[in-house]
This record gives C-alpha cells, structure tokens and sequence, in this order.
C-alpha cells in the first residue's frame, strides 16, 4: 500500500523493526524541503526540534508509534453523553459513529468542533441537574504516605505500552491485568487525599477497562490489532 498506508498498518511495520534491530526509534527524513518552507508549513514541530538542536531541514527526526487507547472507543450519543451519568467524551474518544474503525485527523476535528459544541450546549442547559461533587482534603493526611504512587504511575505507564500498545495479545494483557489490578486495589482501599492519588486511581480504573475490553475483542480491527487474532 506504500503511502496510502492506513495508520496502523504504519505504526506495526515500525514497531517490527524496532524490536527487530533493537532501536529506540526510527528516523523521519524530510530534509529534502527547504527551512523557509519547513517553517511555514510545520512551525510548531519545526520549533520544538529546534529547542532540541535538531534541524529537520538538514537532520533526521527521530519518531516512534503511540497509542491511542480511545480512539473511537467510548460510544455516545448525539449529545456526546455516555452511559455513565455526568460523563461527556467528543473528538477522539468518541465512537459516534461518523466515522469507520481508523481515525483520520479530519474525523478528530469533525468531532472535536460538531460534538464538542453540542455537548457544551447541553451541558449548559441541563447544569442545574448534576450532582455536586464533595471532596475533602486533609492537609495532615497528605503527610502519611504508604504507598508509593509514582511508582505506580511509572510501572502502570509501561505496562500499557507494552501490553495494551500498538500490538496485543491475550497473555500479555492478562499480565497487565493482573498487575494494575494489585495497585487499583491498594488505591481503592485508602484514603485518597492528593491529585496525584486521585489522578492514579483514575488512570489504573481507565487502564484495566481498556485492557479487560480488549481482551475481549479477539479479531483485529483498526488500530486494535491482536497478534493471536483468530
């Protein structure tokens, strides 16, 4: 397919010859374009290569695949409202059925500015009718800590990268599972006092419904490829 390519077809064949040749990443040429139309056409990458010393109208940009662990997942309405009271998704996220199984960024956009404004429109007309939230931060409890939440962060990041990423397979995820579950369960029975335990438990929440559902899907489609697809 060459350059007509789908995204997720690119990012796997990346991912093989990193693992193949043991890289960090793979490099990105497009030095063969002038500066004055680099910076024009690209001013923002061509400004945060630059603050890293790397010219990109004569060096190579080093680049590597990410995930995108919602993209087109959470299925809403027209409103951008979801099963789940109080809870809005739009752009990415969104499964609005506007768009096929491989997102594009015009799909994102489309549904960043249509469905972003619907749900702020009723969002604004329906206010008076949400729960108020009714959280209490105790400075002395901030000063106990138990647990190590940054590491938590740290060893649920790369557990999502490695088993929930670009390319999936049951034992891996299973895995995953198991070792998000263990600080979900340690961060569901404390006391939660400071965004960053708070921001935590959310990320591990998130983390295991993104693994336990695909664990489900067992077929390839889009950018959720399993390598044990049947």
């Amino acid at each position: 397919m060459a350059d007509l390519a789908p995204r997720d077809v690119v990012a796997r064949a990346i991912i093989e010859q990193m693992k193949k040749y043991d890289l960090p990443y793979v490099y990105l040429d497009i030095s063969s374009r002038s500066r004055r139309f680099l910076k024009n056409r690209f001013p923002t990458i061509y400004e945060e290569c630059m603050r890293r010393d790397i010219d990109i109208s004569v060096n190579w940009i080093p680049v590597l695949p990410i995930q995108h662990y919602f993209m087109g997942g959470v299925q809403t309405n027209l409103q951008g409202e979801t099963r789940v009271k109080g809870l809005f998704v739009c752009g990415e996220s969104a499964s609005t059925g506007v768009h096929g199984a491989n997102r594009l960024a015009s799909n994102s956009l489309l549904e960043c500015l249509v469905f972003g404004r619907r749900s702020a429109e009723y969002i604004n007309e329906t206010a008076g009718d949400w729960p108020k939230a009714d959280l209490l931060f105790e400075e002395e409890a901030r000063e106990r800590r138990e647990m190590d939440v940054v590491s938590f962060r740290t060893q649920l990041r790369n557990a999502m990268s490695k088993c929930a990423g670009i390319i999936r397979d049951k034992e891996s995820m299973e895995w995953a599972i198991e070792l998000i579950s263990g600080f979900y369960d340690q961060l569901s029975s404390a006391q939660l006092c400071t965004k960053l335990e708070f921001e935590t438990i959310n990320m591990a929440t998130v983390g295991l419904e993104i693994l336990r559902a695909a664990l489900r899907r067992e077929k390839s489609i889009g950018a959720h490829y399993r390598s044990d697809s049947k």
